[in-house]
């Protein structure tokens, strides 16, 4: 599920996303879904689970844990209007 942009960021910082996020205070829920972790989001934070699945931000065919991560990696590199 690594997008190009997320292993760029891997081998820029040398270290793993989730490694970067938890460095960055994300949350649990946040480091849930970069561990792409369905399951583990849908049982112990299922309200971000159903806001996830509430949105209709995957119409270009992404899931929803697809999207969200690809809105991380957007944060990363500072770019606005996700």
């Amino acid at each position: 599920m690594k997008s190009n942009i997320y292993r760029m960021l891997e081998r820029f910082f040398d270290e793993t996303m989730i490694n970067i996020a938890r460095k960055m205070g994300y949350s649990e829920e946040n480091i849930t879904i970069l561990e792409n972790d369905e399951e583990k989001l849908k049982r112990d934070y299922r309200d971000v689970y159903d806001n996830l699945k509430s949105c209709r931000h995957n119409r270009d065919g992404r899931t929803e844990m697809e999207y969200d991560v690809f809105s991380f990696e957007k944060i990363c590199f500072g770019i606005k209007n996700i």
